[in-house]
């Protein structure tokens, strides 16, 4: 990062060179790349996040491109920065890692379907509080056959332009999290004072994200990745994702195939677009319950089950949301109830600590209309911090299910739902 531009006047950026370059000096940008990312999230003028620190952490060459093991490095280095609130911003990869080739590429795919050679480096940074945020890459392409992107633990994200479009140059598929703008971004130009120039990609897009997840963990006064993630996708839109062309791209390579992202996967529907954090929302708890109604749930447990409403115009009257668990003679146990009582446009959220099991959320419209698709209404459930659900706007008729299972885990682990 050139640390002398005016978008990061005032801040002193350390960091490292694991490259051997310029003896050493992580701030020589020879190709303006870290410049203009840094500067999307978190410089003056240019970011969303401008208050944040930089920490600078070189692991491409200028003249040798980038080496899998500097990032590796760089990756433990991060564990060691003495910051309570840390966000990793990853805008590089390739197919596997940065060295993929053809020939390797039926050793990519089954290393990637075991989560990637990065996958318990990112599972450690996340257990670490360190939130990481990947570019998908700008090959038009199955993000999957990408890393570092692709490892489980990374929010990975893919850019859209102009009218939210997919930029033609996006990869997409299941293993992408969200969009985020990533044409034509005006940012800071390095090796200049105060130079700003327009630039595409999805290292453009990533920054957008990593702001909104510094605002977030400040908002919060959390460090938790597993949180911060929730929120990230809680807050995007859905449905604005214009996604045609990159529909008949991914239908050339592999019939059949739609660029849905990670969590439109699991529950179907459109990709997700980034949303600032225009205003703090209330916390999501995640350790003590608070139930709501009367439960009658005989066993409480070490998960943390939370519903997130944020109604329409009529959810004060018409909505009621139930959470079960469902035993195995197939009785059903009340976690969570709410009957009305939903503010237009206000998160209402309950939360109960409950066992491992089988669970079941019902959403209920007394009109049978489900919510006004011109609002942006939704509800959602989390376990332990990670959002499992999220019905966006699409809630329409009579009633919402939604079935899920919390497995057994070490502390830190991810639900299995």
């Amino acid at each position: 990062v050139d640390a002398s531009h005016a978008a990061f006047a005032g801040r002193q950026i350390f960091g490292l060179d694991f490259t051997g370059d310029s003896q050493g000096d992580h701030l020589d940008d020879c190709d303006g790349h870290g410049t203009h990312v840094a500067a999307t999230a978190a410089g003056r003028d240019f970011g969303v996040a401008p208050l944040a620190n930089i920490i600078s952490l070189k692991v491409c060459s200028c003249d040798d491109g980038c080496s899998e093991l500097a990032f590796a490095y760089s990756l433990m280095f991060t564990l060691t920065i003495p910051y309570d609130k840390k966000v990793m911003l990853l805008p590089l990869g390739g197919p596997d890692g940065f060295m993929g080739s053809a020939a390797d590429f039926a050793e990519d795919l089954r290393v990637l379907g075991e989560g990637g050679i990065y996958a318990e480096l990112f599972e450690l940074l996340a257990e670490s509080n360190v939130t990481t945020i990947a570019a998908a890459g700008n090959d038009n392409a199955d993000a999957c056959f990408f890393g570092p992107g692709a490892a489980p633990m990374t929010i990975n994200v893919g850019a859209t332009g102009r009218n939210d479009r997919l930029a033609p140059f996006t990869n997409w598929g299941p293993c992408v999290d969200i969009f985020a703008p990533g044409v034509d971004v005006l940012t800071a130009k390095a090796n200049t004072m105060n130079g700003a120039w327009m630039r595409s990609g999805t290292s453009l897009a990533a920054p957008h994200v990593a702001g909104v997840a510094l605002q977030i963990a400040a908002a919060y006064d959390t460090s938790d990745a597993l949180v911060i993630r929730a929120h990230i996708l809680a807050l995007a839109k859905r449905g604005m994702v214009d996604e045609h062309l990159t529909i008949e791209a991914a239908q050339r390579i592999a019939p059949g195939a739609f660029p849905v992202t990670r969590l439109a996967m699991r529950m179907g529907g459109p990709p997700l677009l980034l949303q600032a954090l225009t205003a703090p929302l209330p916390r999501l708890p995640t350790d003590a319950p608070q139930p709501s109604g009367t439960p009658t749930l005989s066993v409480t447990g070490p998960h943390n089950l939370t519903v997130v409403v944020s109604g329409d115009a009529y959810a004060s009257e018409e909505l009621w949301v139930r959470l079960y668990k469902v035993n195995a003679d197939l009785t059903h146990e009340l976690c969570l109830e709410q009957n009305g009582g939903f503010p237009q446009g206000q998160l209402v959220v309950g939360t109960s600590m409950v066992p491992a099991g089988d669970y079941m959320f019902v959403a209920y419209d007394v009109y049978e209309d489900g919510y006004d698709p011109e609002e942006y209404a939704f509800h959602a459930v989390y376990v332990d911090g990670t959002l499992v659900y999220h019905s966006g706007n699409r809630f329409v008729g009579l009633s919402d299910t939604f079935s899920f299972k919390i497995s057994k885990m070490k502390a830190g682990a991810a639900p299995a739902c």
